[in-house]
């Protein structure tokens, strides 16, 4: 397989989500994008994962934080930590995850 079928709602879904991350960059000192990846896994293939790593300074303590975020087939975005709530689930998950990107509208697995 080396394309993934995104429904509109769920590219919008994405674009939204996108969005809410650079407003919160903009003018924020304290707080840094570090980096984002789209993420495919064939157990769950109406989902697409979005992995955030993000760090900063929030009362003044120093943090860093990676978020894992959910877009269904309808654009629904959701928090999909809680998708598994054993860590030993999720683990198994998380290595299953395929890294992809989007280029003129298509979605192509990284070589």
């Amino acid at each position: 397989m080396s394309f993934i079928r995104i429904t509109k709602r769920q590219y919008e879904g994405l674009k939204d989500l996108i969005n809410k991350k650079v407003n919160k960059i903009e003018g924020n000192v304290n707080y840094n994008l570090d980096s984002m990846h789209y993420l495919f896994n064939p157990s769950k293939p109406d989902v697409i994962f979005v992995n955030f790593k993000e760090s900063g300074v929030s009362g003044g303590v120093p943090y860093a934080n990676s978020e894992y975020i959910c877009v269904d087939k309808s654009g629904v975005v959701d928090d999909c930590g809680v998708m598994f709530p054993e860590l030993k689930e999720r683990l198994a998950f998380y290595s299953d995850f395929k890294e992809f990107y989007i280029k003129n509208g298509k979605a192509t697995f990284k070589k």
